[in-house]
């Protein structure tokens, strides 16, 4: 009995020298994964055509899981009824519901923004998108137009807004003039006189001066590219500063397609936000918004012979101000000296801002302002088109 008491202890050293090796051997996990889900099948098959059922299943090599899914799901053209999307919880297979009854010969897309992410590591699969279409073939320019473009763009900058300052307290102005022009039109020389005529107060939101403001410096030293949404929430984010509660003149926005179409998703976000607030204490700060587009228009002719001329004035006073050393030099647009460059900066705008802001007629006050002739001319031309419109 003694010689078996005596072996207890030497098998407890052994168990317990056997333990703690086993910590010191412990797996460490290997490389971190970094890599994101990969779609091994889909049914129907992405791209697919003639699609008439209601039921999609994505299936990945991994487990995933959705993140802010409502914020970052696109689907364009817009459904009535919001899609049943899952897995709540982790799985291998995505699958979507179609609650709505599908358009004939169309095609639907569903851009899932950064949403989908692995289960384990949370790698993204960055804005996966899912396309069908109900005819026999897929609208290759309705899917890559500028709609959907400004889709991604305004949802994510209203995102940030929302996040930051609340949706009740998202308070635009009541009126918004949305001011362009033909280069040499009068745009510049005009803001004051209709910012008069509404009685507004507050300083005009000159785009071309925002984007040298310390936010938008401070994107370009960060080798960012001001592009479109860095514009768009630029824009949004001076709009909500108090000053411009009553009205707001915004000189030279919109001038791109993907720019209009951000206006009209501004307006609708508004207009929700006012019906959503309807019944609260909010309801006095969310008014029902008024856009107006405003257009100064010159002919080619016109626009190039004024162009040139601002140059040269330019140039002569800045002359002036040199042998003087009084007074303050004028900014002198390259394009202003050179008749060929006024002539391109011209074509551009009639090809691509005045062809894109001809798709706000139907919606909006659409002021269209004939600026050739005197100062006096094109003012009275002003104020006899916002006091018929406004009416």
């Amino acid at each position: 009995m003694k010689h078996r008491l005596l072996y207890v202890p030497i098998l407890f050293l052994f168990l317990l020298s056997f333990v703690d090796c086993a910590k010191k051997g412990a797996p460490t996990g290997g490389k971190k994964d970094s890599i994101p889900p990969i779609i091994v099948k889909s049914s129907p098959e992405n791209y697919s055509t003639s699609f008439t059922g209601n039921e999609i299943k994505i299936t990945f090599d991994e487990y995933i899981k959705l993140k802010d899914l409502q914020k970052e799901l696109i689907v364009s053209p817009p459904l009535k009824y919001t899609p049943q999307i899952t897995p709540l919880n982790a799985s291998k297979t995505l699958k979507i519901k179609i609650l709505d009854t599908l358009e004939d010969n169309t095609t639907y897309s569903f851009n899932f923004g950064n949403s989908i992410t692995d289960n384990n590591e949370g790698n993204v699969y960055e804005y996966f998108k899912y396309v069908f279409s109900t005819g026999t073939f897929i609208d290759s320019l309705k899917l890559s137009g500028k709609v959907k473009d400004a889709q991604f763009i305004f949802q994510s900058v209203w995102t940030v807004l929302v996040d930051e300052f609340g949706e009740e307290n998202l308070r635009f102005p009541k009126e918004i003039f949305w001011l362009n022009g033909a280069p040499g039109a009068g745009k510049g020389t005009n803001t004051d006189f209709i910012m008069k005529f509404r009685d507004l107060t507050a300083p005009p939101v000159v785009v071309s001066s925002l984007l040298e403001s310390p936010e938008a410096r401070q994107m370009i030293n960060a080798g960012m590219l001001v592009g479109d949404r860095e514009v768009v929430e630029i824009i949004l984010r001076k709009l909500l500063e108090p000053i411009f509660q009553s009205g707001a003149v915004v000189d030279g926005f919109p001038r791109t397609k993907v720019q209009v179409e951000c206006v009209k998703l501004l307006f609708n976000k508004l207009v929700d936000l006012r019906n959503n607030y309807a019944d609260t204490l909010f309801a006095q700060y969310l008014k029902k918004p008024h856009f107006h587009i405003v257009v100064l228009f010159v002919d080619e002719k016109e626009s190039v012979r004024r162009q040139l001329y601002r140059g040269e004035q330019s140039r002569i006073h800045n002359e002036e101000v040199r042998e003087s050393g009084d007074g303050e030099l004028m900014e002198v647009r390259p394009t202003d000296l050179d008749p060929v460059a006024a002539l391109n900066r011209y074509r551009t705008f009639k090809e691509k801002t005045y062809g894109a802001l001809k798709d706000l007629r139907a919606i909006f006050f659409y002021h269209f302002i004939n600026a050739h002739g005197t100062l006096d001319e094109v003012r009275a031309r002003i104020d006899k088109e916002l006091r018929y419109q406004g009416s």
